[in-house]
């Protein structure tokens, strides 16, 4: 069989993504949101191509669930897989888009990432 192309899709309208960004050396960051249902906080990081990103969202219902957008626009995970988390390996340098997609009722939104280099990885616990 021949494999389809990417879906391509541009980062949802509203508010600007909120920028996450790493200090120097770091290997993980943990950003804390507000969202309600019906709501979705965006986030945006820089990484290269080649590195590893796992992202993984924590809330208190666990119904709040992750969209990936790569740089050139290709989605590489959706929410509607009803998971809070990603793994795999950046095909592109770029901004990646990062959507926190609450289900539930009006809660916190820890999202938590952790990686090698900038790139994003695992957050032992939380898988």
């Amino acid at each position: 069989p021949t494999p389809l192309p990417p879906t391509l899709i541009p980062p949802a309208p509203g508010p600007l993504p909120t920028s996450i960004p790493f200090a120097p050396g770091a290997t993980s960051v943990v950003v804390n949101g507000w969202a309600r249902k019906g709501d979705v906080a965006r986030y945006v990081l820089r990484a290269n191509a080649g590195q590893r990103m796992v992202v993984s969202i924590v809330s208190p219902g666990e119904d709040v669930f992750l969209t990936v957008i790569g740089a050139d626009g290709s989605l590489l995970k959706s929410y509607v897989d009803r998971r809070a988390n990603w793994d795999g390996v950046l095909p592109v340098t770029g901004d990646y888009h990062l959507q926190a997609v609450p289900m539930g009722q009006e809660e916190p939104l820890p999202v938590v990432l952790h990686g090698d280099g900038l790139a994003v990885g695992s957050h032992p616990g939380h898988f």
